[in-house]
């Protein structure tokens, strides 16, 4: 429980940092 909780917060933030990095490279 404790490390699929700890495994959807690293997914939602190396998403964000993915999207952060994609619209940085598009502008």
């Amino acid at each position: 429980m404790y490390r699929a909780r700890l495994g959807c917060y690293i997914m939602r933030i190396v998403y964000a940092f993915w999207l952060t990095s994609k619209a940085l490279f598009l502008y």
